[in-house]
């Protein structure tokens, strides 16, 4: 059976000590004896037992940014959102309530609430520009994160973010941390009691400056989020400023005290109505400047119906005239713009299900049949909604079911995932995909679910998992070789085509037993069984595949998910394979 397998000193007290940056030096799974020296660790033994000598790896795993970069994370929305448009946000600036977060002492939170699409997270993209202009250098700290999908839904991952924005910004508070817990026995860098201790310490050091702590979209903190709101609530400082944005919530309200505590306040988007009326009005005029083929007064009428349809929605904006400026119908064909414009409805609600209804039927100059727009597209959505981060082209090709017809090129697929274009959107540079908004998740989760997951969300994990075990067994091989530089994790020195399919394996590698594990939970004991057994898939993967698997996350620095993703094995298969398998 798989748990006997598995050793269990390739358990989570273990992960701490498992470097984030060790690089393979060897691989040789033959003979009774499979070995794995990767400098800072070893992997060894006749059944691939995992040693761990390093203390310094829990250091690194608590004080640097590791896979999630808030900066990136900023400069990637705004490339998604179309670019940061400044007369989006700059009413803010003079907001009473803004201004009076900024500059009173007593005022140590302030809170923007706002309903779907009403441009929370291009506001605070703005904020952030214009406090890092103003920030004086060397005196004052700007740390922020987005809570912007499954890599980044977690307390844990917020607190981790902030933490190590603040250390790069103040490192002589980092270095005092390294030695305090140097020669300790290894913390656990993902349990929140052991972060919230390091923040909380952090908040109270004396020689921390003036700090700016901005989060965006609470609301999608799935794990932890009342944790976290307890430990803004906790900090009261006149050094320290929280600057929060959420959908409303009456129990977001409540754990922040906003409304009880003095220094807690409240700017709701929804009450400074005539403001957002004019920002999405300049982002109307901004959206229609380049939207060619219509005279001045003819877009003049289009921008005053849209102004006054919209909402204050900025999202509802964005999605009506990409509607328009995708749609391939000749335009002799389509009647007049206004005409157009009157068959979208005013709700996003109602608007999303049109999107939904469009996307599924057969479009003049198109060269693609009705029947394979239906087939296509809910692949596409399920596998955006399920994965556990934001796929790119090339990961998604492998995981998609791609119809047998269909051509086995990135061009293709590329256009196929843009037949989808209102819920996803793919990234130019780095063909990264991603929904547009959080509502158009929820609206597919709410209405297509029935025609996105026809046997249930648990059995398209497992067909991921599934996938990905193919998928790594055909990829992976011995002597893979380490990036040539930290900022290029993934140069090799391989051939151009087979690091590229190494590359396309590198979603499946990191998250294959998190697919197994929820796709497992709903199953019949028998599947389950069938799964974890002796001579099983996932036995064998681990025969055959252990050690390359290891060699693969060590070189993308992920060797704590693969540690975790052991645990979570090692506690499936004690749950349900009988004890004398």
């Amino acid at each position: 059976m798989v748990r006997s397998n598995i050793p269990t000193e390739a358990t989570v007290q273990n992960v701490q000590n498992l470097s984030q940056g060790g690089i393979g030096q060897q691989n040789i799974p033959q003979g009774g004896t499979n070995m794995f020296n990767a400098g800072e660790f070893v992997i060894t033994g006749e059944h691939a037992t995992v040693n761990f000598d390093s203390h310094e790896s829990y250091l690194r795993g608590l004080f640097t940014l590791g896979q999630i970069d808030p900066v990136s994370d900023k400069r990637s929305i705004e490339r998604r959102k179309g670019g940061l448009l400044r007369q989006s946000y700059q009413w803010i600036l003079s907001n009473a309530d803004f201004k009076r977060w900024r500059q009173d002492p007593d005022v140590g939170l302030l809170w923007i609430r706002g309903d779907p699409g009403k441009g929370k997270t291009m506001l605070l993209c703005g904020v952030i520009d214009e406090l890092s202009r103003q920030k004086s250098q060397g005196e004052q700290n700007l740390a922020f994160f987005f809570c912007l999908d499954e890599r980044r839904d977690d307390a844990v991952g917020v607190v981790r973010g902030l933490l190590a924005s603040l250390f790069v910004q103040q490192p002589d508070i980092r270095r005092s941390y390294e030695t305090r817990f140097r020669g300790q026995p290894p913390l656990n860098v993902t349990s929140w009691e052991v972060l919230r201790e390091v923040m909380e310490g952090v908040f109270r050091d004396p020689r921390l400056r003036e700090t700016c702590i901005i989060i965006d979209a609470l609301d999608e903190c799935r794990h932890g989020l009342w944790d976290l709101l307890a430990l803004i609530s906790r900090m009261p400082s006149p050094r320290i400023k929280f600057l929060l944005a959420s959908r409303s919530s009456d129990r977001i309200q409540q754990a922040l005290k906003v409304g009880t505590a003095v220094g807690n306040r409240l700017l709701s988007l929804e009450l400074n109505s005539e403001a957002i009326s004019e920002a999405v009005y300049s982002y109307i005029e901004h959206r229609l400047a380049g939207y060619e083929g219509y005279d001045a007064a003819l877009k003049q009428e289009a921008r005053q119906y849209l102004q006054k349809n919209s909402g204050s929605t900025f999202l509802w904006v964005a999605l009506v005239i990409q509607e328009l400026a995708t749609d391939r119908t000749p335009r002799w064909k389509l009647g007049s713009l206004l005409d157009r414009l009157r068959a979208f409805p005013s709700s996003l609600e109602e608007l999303y299900k049109r999107i939904w209804s469009n996307m599924l039927i057969t479009h003049e100059n198109e060269d693609v049949d009705v029947d394979t727009r239906r087939s296509l597209c809910p692949r596409i959505l399920a596998l955006v909604l399920t994965v556990e981060r934001p796929v790119s082209l090339t990961e998604a090709s492998l995981l998609i079911d791609w119809p047998a017809d269909f051509p086995i090129n990135d061009l293709a697929r590329q256009e196929a995932i843009g037949y989808c274009r209102s819920f996803v959107t793919i990234g130019v540079d780095d063909k990264v995909i991603h929904m547009v908004h959080q509502s158009a998740k929820d609206f597919l989760l709410k209405h297509a679910v029935g025609m996105l997951f026809p046997s249930g969300a648990a059995f398209h994990h497992l067909n991921i998992a599934q996938v990905s075990l193919m998928v790594i067994s055909k990829t992976l091989h011995e002597g893979m070789r380490p990036p040539a530089n930290r900022k290029d994790r993934r140069r090799s020195a391989s051939a151009p085509s087979q690091q590229k399919s190494v590359d396309a394996a590198t979603y499946s590698c990191l998250y294959w037993v998190d697919h197994l594990q929820l796709g497992l939970v709903a199953q019949p004991k028998k599947v389950q069984h069938q799964y974890l057994k002796d001579g099983g898939p996932v036995h064998v993967f681990l025969q055959t595949h252990l050690l390359h698997w290891f060699e693969f996350i060590a070189l993308h620095g992920a060797v704590s998910t693969g540690i975790t993703a052991l645990s979570t094995l090692i506690t499936l298969s004690t749950a349900i394979l009988p004890v004398d398998t």
